[in-house]
């Protein structure tokens, strides 16, 4: 009996402990869930979302014309690479800027991101949005591949193609130390992505201040959709 009373006391102590721990460590993500979802209904996405072979893509048509221009942003960039520009293009006619997978608002998927990849998701994509061809392909930095690829395999689609600092397919080869400083950032990249989402979806970033943007001058129009994106919206869905 003495036993079992000891027994009961102790798990009386320690059960309620423990689940205030549990909470603690809940706490930080709940917290950031409820911010991440508040941000997300007050700054709403410009655009729309279609599913392209399981994963929902992001992309924003604004003007009237044709032909429409489709705007490829740089590598670790999204659409609001064009914020300024895209204004100004459909005073022209139809612009189209839009998120790669992975990248701004657009789902990630788990297959070789290579550039024949990406540009039949984005003739699937177009498809689905309503894109008439043929079209002119605008691409910037690592976004000049893809406008490459897609003029290799849907030639008949493009009426005409823009390379805006461009990147090219020789370049990892020819640029010294460009292929080292590659492959070593493909296997930092391998050991630290499961470390950045565990802190984002743990809500650890934000609780130390990591999730804050500051955002002046020209751009301070954007703060809410720069603030919004901090979190991938694939960690929502």
């Amino acid at each position: 009996m003495a036993s079992r009373s000891k027994s009961s006391i102790f798990s009386q102590f320690w059960a309620p402990i423990a689940g205030l721990c549990v909470l603690l460590l809940l706490a930080p993500a709940l917290v950031n869930l409820a911010i991440l979802k508040w941000e997300h209904a007050r700054n709403p996405v410009p655009g729309a979302f279609y599913d392209v072979d399981g994963a929902q893509m992001h992309i924003n048509c604004t003007g009237s014309g044709s032909p429409t221009v489709v705007l490829e942003h740089a590598a670790s960039a999204s659409y609001m690479l064009w914020r300024r520009v895209q204004p100004k293009l459909s005073q022209v006619t139809r612009v189209c800027s839009y998120d790669r997978a992975g990248h701004g608002w657009s789902s990630a998927r788990g297959e070789p991101r290579d550039a024949k990849t990406i540009v039949h998701e984005l003739h699937l994509f177009l498809d689905q949005a309503g894109v008439q061809r043929p079209f002119i392909y605008v691409g910037h930095s690592a976004g000049g591949l893809y406008v490459r690829e897609y003029d290799k395999e849907f030639p008949n689609e493009l009426d005409g193609v823009a390379l805006l600092e461009a990147s090219s397919p020789q370049q990892i080869n020819e640029l010294p130390g460009w292929r080292k400083s590659w492959e070593e950032d493909i296997l930092d990249r391998r050991r630290t992505l499961w470390k950045d989402k565990l802190r984002q979806c743990s809500g650890w970033d934000r609780l130390f201040g990591n999730c804050e943007v500051k955002v002046s001058g020209p751009d301070e129009p954007y703060a809410g959709q720069y603030q919004a994106m901090r979190t991938p919206i694939s960690f929502l869905r």
